[in-house]
């Protein structure tokens, strides 16, 4: 657990685990069954524990959830006004640029509102607006470590713009390349999606002004690729 406070938690989910839909190994299943010996203060037991937002199956990273109705309605209206900043890193194929100074680069593709795949990226349908703004932080010899912010939130954004822009996220079966994905598998033993969900600003009830989240560390599997590749550590 990374903080917690009167009705709410959060939380880093591993890669390959869903936030619900999937009962007794979902992330909500697993925290009912912790919350059940550990005793959290300000939880309502009748409310349940709902996540205020979404992270798919293969991102690793933070998730916020509430326990309380009154909490959970403070927090999802600061998601749906574009309030909360969320800082995610990744690491694509090829070298992008690094980044020098403040400066941010931008991906703004329009996409469909619904996932799409490897041959329609963009999605089937009406597509809308959206932006990711990105920094390359540094190279390994074939691959560039990002950090992502979503100013919008359309499905597989991140992933979807790595993609558009020729360089797909490590191991993404959807979007990117199976041969790649096969080559990390049988070479480095690496079978997940290298995008980790690692800041998130916004404000707490009981909290003045915004605060900002960390993850705890960049994951283990994702440091040891790049590690291995010929980049810095972290």
């Amino acid at each position: 657990m990374i903080a917690h406070g009167p009705g709410w938690m959060l939380v880093e989910k591993p890669s390959g685990v869903t936030i619900h839909n999937d009962p007794g190994r979902d992330l909500c299943s697993q925290l009912a069954c912790y919350l059940q010996t550990y005793d959290m203060m300000g939880l309502d037991p009748q409310f349940g524990l709902h996540a205020v937002h979404r992270l798919d199956r293969e991102t690793s990273g933070l998730v916020l959830l509430a326990g309380r109705h009154d909490v959970f309605e403070f927090l999802s209206e600061q998601f749906a006004e574009g309030l909360v900043q969320k800082k995610y890193l990744a690491v694509v194929h090829g070298a992008v640029p690094i980044t020098r100074g403040e400066q941010w680069e931008r991906w703004a593709r329009p996409l469909t509102k619904k996932a799409g795949g490897r041959s329609h990226i963009q999605g089937k349908g009406k597509r809308v607006a959206c932006t990711t703004r990105f920094r390359a932080l540094r190279h390994s010899r074939h691959y560039t470590l990002l950090m992502c912010i979503l100013v919008t939130g359309r499905k597989h954004q991140i992933r979807r713009h790595a993609a558009l822009a020729g360089h797909p996220i490590l191991g993404d079966l959807r979007y990117g390349s199976k041969r790649a994905c096969r080559y990390l598998a049988e070479n480095y033993q690496f079978t997940r999606l290298a995008l980790h969900a690692a800041s998130l600003t916004l404000r707490t009830p009981e909290a003045p002004g915004p605060r900002r989240f960390e993850s705890f560390q960049f994951p283990p599997e994702l440091q040891r690729l790049i590690d291995e590749d010929g980049c810095a550590r972290l």
